[in-house]
């Protein structure tokens, strides 16, 4: 009797230690393929601002004088806000990806009167010179183990700069934007 119950508050110390060194959040994302950011003090997920991506062209004197391909998001800044400093995201997938970094990426956007925009190509004068922008504006990431349910926590490498950010997914027609202060 003495060592069932011995077993017992092993066992309960052990699972405690274990899983209240792990967990970052206080519960798992409910839905697949949205991303949340994890509040540091509380562990309580925080939703993105979420847009479609809409893609548009930018062309001088008609295409002749070059041009640029954006994909561009409503409104000059993001209604989320936050810290600069040590944050986290988690999103929950229907099979966790091999490589995460290739189906996940945040960009730095740029402010344009009543948008914010992301460069993915340029083209020089009559289309010359044409090249993809794509990644100049990336983010690097690292990934950390998540929990069940096919979680995923990322943070940045480095801290974020105060500007705006989107956070998107490949194949995905949504963005999860932010904005980080100091």
């Amino acid at each position: 009797m003495r060592i069932a119950v011995g077993c017992r508050i092993l066992a309960a110390f052990f699972s405690f230690s274990f899983l209240g060194a792990t967990a970052l959040f206080a519960a798992d994302p409910e839905e697949i393929g949205i991303p949340y950011l994890i509040e540091e003090a509380s562990g309580k997920l925080l939703p993105l601002e979420r847009q479609r991506v809409n893609a548009g062209m930018k062309l001088k004197a008609l295409g002749l004088g070059g041009g640029s391909m954006v994909v561009r998001f409503n409104g000059r800044s993001s209604v989320v806000r936050v810290p600069s400093k040590n944050l986290k995201f988690v999103v929950r997938f229907a099979s966790m990806p091999p490589t995460p970094s290739a189906v996940i990426s945040v960009d730095v956007l740029e402010s344009k009167k009543n948008t914010r925009e992301l460069v993915i190509s340029r083209a020089g004068a009559m289309g010359f010179g044409a090249r993809s922008t794509i990644g100049e504006s990336e983010v690097t990431l690292k990934f950390l183990p998540g929990g069940a349910n096919s979680t995923l926590i990322f943070e940045p490498v480095t801290p974020f700069q105060p500007g705006e950010y989107v956070l998107t997914f490949k194949d995905n027609t949504h963005a999860f934007l932010f904005a980080v202060s100091q």
